[in-house]
């Protein structure tokens, strides 16, 4: 409950656990690039991320979608 958006509590990506989430959604990520062949993601609200971390989420699951593509394939992200 550290950052608030318009939906209510913010998704904890800096604080004490955030450890965890992060490694969620990193694996999420990975999880949708292997298992189903996605070639790109797209994130909504990311104005409403609330990051202060050293290494934004975004900036880092971006890294993951460019180290786990398929070989020949850079997976897109879209902010919206």
């Amino acid at each position: 409950d550290n950052h608030k958006t318009p939906w209510g509590d913010a998704i904890n990506f800096d604080d004490v656990g955030s450890e965890h989430v992060r490694a969620f959604y990193r694996q999420n990520v990975r999880m949708w690039l292997h298992e189903y062949h996605l070639d790109g993601f797209r994130f909504d609200a990311t104005h409403e991320i609330k990051d202060r971390s050293p290494v934004h989420i975004l900036a880092e699951l971006s890294e993951v979608a460019r180290n786990e593509g398929r070989p020949g394939i850079i997976p897109l992200l879209i902010a919206e």
